[in-house]
C-alpha cells in the first residue's frame, strides 16, 4: 500500500546501459495495430475535491466490507476468506494511485488531496492488521490440503498480524494504530519538504568551464552575467563531475545537502521518536528490529554483521582508489590531506580521462535517452520473449509515457514512465505498484519516476550527463499461482 512490493516484471526497467538503436522508441515508430488503446488506469486529472470525495467513499466502502468479513460466521475456508479479501482490495484500487500522484502530479491541490488520502488509507490498512476478529478467521483456515503457495500466503498473513500487534490488548492496539497514523503523516511531511525544496547557487561562465556545450546552452547568463545552478539532478551531477571550480562544487554540494532544512530537522526527530515508541510498544528492541522482522536479513545483528563484512571487504580497494584521487588532487593543491565529497566525482573524471583516455563527455554521445530506452526495451523483449508497445491513454503530464507489455500478442501488464524533472516532482528515482496482478482476473499496473534531463534542453534527443545514474526497477509478478492478491516476492528481494 506504500511504494508497494511487487508489480509487473518489466514495469520499471530503464538503465543507461545498452546501445541498440539510434531510432527514438515512440508511438511514431510503431504501426497503428501495435499501439494499445486499452481502457485502463485512472483519471489523473480528476479535480482535487473530487479525488478527496472518491477517497473518502472508497475507504468507507472498504471499511464496511471489512466489517462484514470480521463478522462472517461461515466456515473460514481459503475461498471464503480470501475471495472477500480480494473483492475489498479490488474496490480499493479506485484510489491505489494516490501514492504515486502525491509524488509526481504537477497540480499542488491534487498532490495535497493525495497526501490526505494516503494517510487515511494507511490508517485503515493498519486497522485491518490489528483486527483480532479477522486474525482468528485467517488462523482458522484449514491448510491440510492447501498447496505450498497458499500455505505461504496464509502463514505470511498471520506473521504480519502478529508483527502489527494483533495479539496485544485493546489499549496497546489502539495506541499502535494512533502511532502508525502519526508516522504516516510525518513521513508524508518529510517527503514533501524534500520534494518542494530546490536550492540554487550562482555561477559565472568561467566557473562552468569544462561543462558540455549543451549544458551551457541550456543555462544562459542573465544581464549581470550570473548563471543559476539548481540542486536538481540534471544540474547537480554534471557540475560536480565537470566543473573545474572547486568552490562552485563545494557551494552546490552544501546546498544539496541542506535541502529541506531546517524544516525536516524537527520532522525527522519526531519521526524517529514515534517509530521508536511504536517498536517499544510492540516489544521490539528498536524500530530497525521491527522493520527487519520477516525479511531475509532477519535481525539487526545480521544486518550489522553483513555491513561490517562488506566494509572490511571494500576497505583496501577503497583506500587504493582514494590514494589515486588524492594524488591527482595534490597536482593543483599540494597541501591537500584528504579528498572532500565535492571533489571525488571531478577527480574521478580527470583520472579516467588522463589515465584511460575515457572522456565521459564523449561517451554521452552514445547515450541519448530515447536511444537507451529503445535499447533497454529491445533487450527486455529479447530476454523475456515479450513485446513492449506504446499505450495510448491519459496521463498527468505531457512528458509521461505509457506502455503495455505483451506476450504472444496478449497483454500481461502496463506501466507509466515519468522520467523527467519538473517543479515539485519527486527528485530521485523510484517505482510504485499501482495495481497487483491477479491470475486470469486483472493485469498488474506500475509506475516509475526518475529525473533525467528532458523538456527545455536544446538537443533534439537529449542525453543524460551520466551513463550509470539511472534507476533500474525490476519487480516480480504477484500471485501467478495462488490467484489471490498476495506479494509473490518480498520487498528485500527487490531491493
Amino acid at each position: 500500500m506504500t511504494k508497494h512490493k511487487c508489480a509487473i516484471a518489466l514495469a520499471g526497467i530503464l538503465c543507461a546501459a545498452t546501445l541498440y538503436s539510434a531510432t527514438p522508441y515512440s508511438a511514431t515508430t510503431r504501426s497503428a495495430d501495435t499501439v494499445s488503446t486499452a481502457k485502463d488506469g485512472w483519471d489523473f486529472m480528476l479535480p482535487a475535491e473530487q479525488l478527496a470525495t472518491l477517497c473518502d467513499a472508497t475507504l468507507a466502502q472498504a471499511g464496511s466490507a471489512f466489517a462484514e468479513m470480521e463478522d462472517d460466521t461461515a466456515e473460514p475456508t481459503l475461498e471464503r476468506v480470501y475471495d472477500a479479501w480480494d473483492a475489498m482490495n479490488i474496490g480499493l484500487q479506485a484510489i491505489q494511485h494516490v501514492w504515486y500522484m502525491k509524488s509526481v502530479h504537477p497540480d499542488p491541490q491534487i498532490r495535497a488531496a493525495a497526501e490526505v488520502c494516503v494517510n487515511n488509507y494507511t490508517e485503515l490498512a493498519a486497522s485491518f492488521d490489528l483486527s483480532q476478529k479477522f486474525f482468528l478467521r485467517v488462523a482458522a483456515i484449514d491448510l491440510e490440503n492447501a498447496g505450498a503457495p497458499e500455505r505461504l500466503m496464509v502463514e505470511k498473513r498471520l506473521r504480519d498480524f502478529r508483527q502489527a500487534g494483533v495479539d496485544r490488548d485493546l489499549a496497546t492496539r489502539d495506541k499502535a494504530l494512533l502511532l502508525i497514523g502519526e508516522i504516516s503523516e510525518l513521513g508524508t511531511r518529510y517527503d514533501r519538504n524534500i520534494r518542494e525544496d530546490t536550492r540554487y547557487v550562482e555561477a559565472t561562465a568561467e566557473q562552468l568551464r569544462g561543462l558540455p556545450q549543451d549544458f551551457l546552452d541550456a543555462h544562459p547568463a542573465d544581464e549581470q552575467g550570473v548563471i543559476r545552478i539548481s540542486t536538481d539532478y540534471p544540474d547537480y551531477f554534471p557540475v560536480m563531475k565537470y566543473s573545474a571550480d572547486d568552490e562552485l562544487r563545494r557551494q552546490l554540494y552544501i546546498a544539496a545537502k541542506n535541502i529541506a532544512t531546517p524544516a525536516n530537522g524537527d520532522t525527522l526527530k519526531a519521526l524517529i521518536s514515534k517509530r521508536s515508541e511504536l517498536a517499544t510498544l510492540l516489544t521490539y528492541d528498536s524500530y530497525a528490529a521491527l522493520a527487519m522482522d520477516g525479511l531475509m536479513i532477519q535481525s539487526l545483528r545480521n544486518a550489522q554483521v553483513f555491513l561490517s563484512e562488506v566494509g572490511a571487504a571494500v576497505q583496501a580497494p577503497a583506500a587504493r582508489e582514494m590514494d589515486i584521487l588524492l594524488a591527482r588532487l595534490r597536482r593543483f593543491d599540494a597541501q591537500a590531506q584528504q579528498v572532500q565529497p565535492w571533489q571525488a566525482s571531478y577527480l574521478s573524471h580527470l583520472v579516467r580521462q588522463e589515465d584511460y583516455a575515457l572522456d565521459a563527455r564523449e561517451v554521452r554521445d552514445y547515450f541519448y535517452f530515447d536511444k537507451v530506452q529503445a535499447g533497454i526495451f529491445q533487450w527486455t523483449e529479447d530476454l523475456f520473449g515479450v513485446e513492449i508497445v506504446p499505450w495510448d491513454t491519459g496521463t498527468w503530464h505531457e512528458d509521461v509515457t505509457a506502455w503495455e507489455v505483451r506476450e504472444q500478442g496478449r497483454a500481461i501488464g502496463r506501466f507509466y514512465l515519468d522520467m523527467h524533472p519538473r517543479e515539485n516532482k519527486f527528485k530521485h528515482g523510484a517505482h510504485w505498484t499501482l495495481r497487483t496482478g491477479l491470475r486470469d482476473r486483472q493485469l498488474p499496473l506500475s509506475g516509475m519516476a526518475t529525473n533525467f534531463p528532458g523538456a527545455g534542453w536544446n538537443t533534439p534527443r537529449w542525453k543524460p550527463f551520466s551513463t550509470n545514474s539511472a534507476t533500474c526497477c525490476t519487480t516480480c509478478s504477484p500471485a501467478p499461482r495462488t490467484g489471490w492478491i498476495f506479494p509473490a516476492c518480498p520487498w528485500n528481494v527487490i531491493s
